[in-house]
């Protein structure tokens, strides 16, 4: 007797939950137990609110949703890679298919095999869906392996880093959706990990190239990382003279590598679109009425997005944008006062050589925003989804900020606030999906 798509379902959500209760257990047992509780509570809001959305957020309601299902759909009824033809917001719905193929070939074999079990588009869409949600499970824990090998142990740290790593509600939305951000965020948090190892032989050198190559056949808005994989063995080198040479090798290695994987992608573009890229093969150029006025719209919506935005449009729960604000001020305030008075640093790590690594970070992350901003303003797409490779170092951007801007008993208000502000967010957009009358 063949078993009910409901079960079925429910048979691999289990599956994901029994993953999620082991993630939580390795870090029990890892150099967090001071505070753990603090990080479990953060850990299993994130995944509720995850799974709700997973499950209660109607077909397709989410950016670029169905353009990233039809690719899947493509590749596994055809065998072959698609050619882009429309522009973005085409009836078609196939606007993705310019985009480099990673995400959607190792989502192919999840979208046959859903298909072949359920027979039903609704409980395929969540199939895939769930993908993104164990995607984000990796990512929260890289998190906590980055800042142990960074060895930042400070409770404060990494109770804030954590929870805007799972607990921002516009990245809630967006690792619950099928979109190929997911598995780009993943491998770039991959690459971070590797970035912080202590060694780096020659297999790490092998095991970056082909991660950065991986990240780049994912998105290529990833190459930002490239500068920080070189600034990060220069360094190396420069604690390490007598391995100049060997250092030089590496970095040529890691690019040979990844320069390898990304190339025949690259010259397929180059030999149907006549672009390396093919962007402006499915982007339409945007017009504004000045260029100023351009980048003032956009920096204000990419700012809004970035907290809190949900739906197809983004237009969901963007009022609960505003603690932002205050997050943002506190976090800068924080940083500018560390600066300026040049107090005492808060004791946030057990090694100081670690905190050039920290600095390094900000590359990559200015990197992304001018890319975003630019991106945003050329084709009129500004979105704050598109910072979210970056989620790592703008959280610790946020921590470190709220750490020193001697915010009183911010171990105490961290995890409920983010907590309370990612459940409200959610019940929100429920609310409002619930109400939706969608054709299927």
């Amino acid at each position: 007797m063949a078993l009910q798509p409901t079960v079925l379902f429910t048979m691999i959500l289990l599956l994901i939950v029994a993953g999620f209760i082991g993630i939580c257990s390795h870090l029990r047992k890892y150099r967090f137990h001071t505070c753990f509780t603090p990080l479990l509570v953060i850990l299993i809001t994130g995944f509720i609110c995850r799974l709700a959305f997973v499950i209660a957020t109607p077909d397709f309601y989410a950016p670029d949703e169905e353009s990233h299902y039809n690719y899947i759909r493509y590749l596994v009824e055809n065998r072959s890679f698609p050619i882009q033809t429309s522009t973005t917001d085409a009836p078609t719905n196939d606007w993705e298919y310019y985009q480099p193929p990673a995400y959607y070939l190792l989502l192919s074999p999840v979208y046959a095999a859903a298909q072949s079990l359920f027979h039903e588009r609704y409980y395929v869409i969540r199939t895939l869906r769930l993908f993104s949600v164990v995607s984000w499970m990796g990512i929260a824990l890289l998190t906590c392996l980055i800042l142990g090998r960074l060895t930042i142990f400070r409770r404060s740290v990494v109770t804030a880093t954590l929870a805007m790593v799972s607990l921002l509600p516009s990245w809630i939305f967006l690792s619950s959706m099928i979109n190929n951000s997911n598995l780009t965020i993943f491998l770039c948090t991959l690459l971070l990990f590797f970035l912080t190892g202590r060694r780096f032989a020659l297999k790490d050198a092998v095991i970056i190239g082909i991660i950065l190559g991986l990240t780049l056949l994912t998105k290529l808005s990833s190459g930002v990382f490239c500068p920080l994989v070189v600034a990060m063995l220069l360094i190396r080198r420069d604690r390490h003279p007598h391995e100049s040479r060997m250092i030089l090798g590496k970095i040529v290695l890691i690019f040979s590598i990844a320069g390898l994987l990304i190339f025949p992608w690259a010259l397929r573009n180059y030999r149907i679109y006549g672009s390396l890229t093919a962007i402006d093969v499915g982007n339409q150029l945007a017009v504004w009425p000045s260029l100023l006025k351009g980048y003032i719209v956009t920096f204000k919506y990419v700012f809004r997005s970035f907290w809190a935005a949900a739906g197809i449009y983004n237009n969901i729960g963007v009022q609960f944008f505003w603690p932002g604000i205050f997050i943002t001020a506190a976090a800068i305030v924080g940083h500018l006062r560390a600066y300026i008075i040049r107090q005492k640093r808060p004791a946030l790590f057990t090694r100081r050589r670690e905190a050039p690594f920290l600095l390094l970070l900000a590359v990559p992350m200015m990197l992304q925003f001018i890319l975003v901003l630019s991106f945003a303003v050329r084709y009129g797409q500004g979105q704050g989804r598109f910072l979210f490779p970056m989620i790592i170092p703008i959280a610790l951007f946020y921590a470190l900020g709220l750490v020193r801007s001697g915010i009183k008993k911010l171990n105490k208000w961290i995890v409920p606030f983010f907590t309370i502000y990612s459940t409200a967010f959610t019940i929100y957009c429920l609310h409002v999906f619930s109400r939706l009358s969608l054709v299927p």
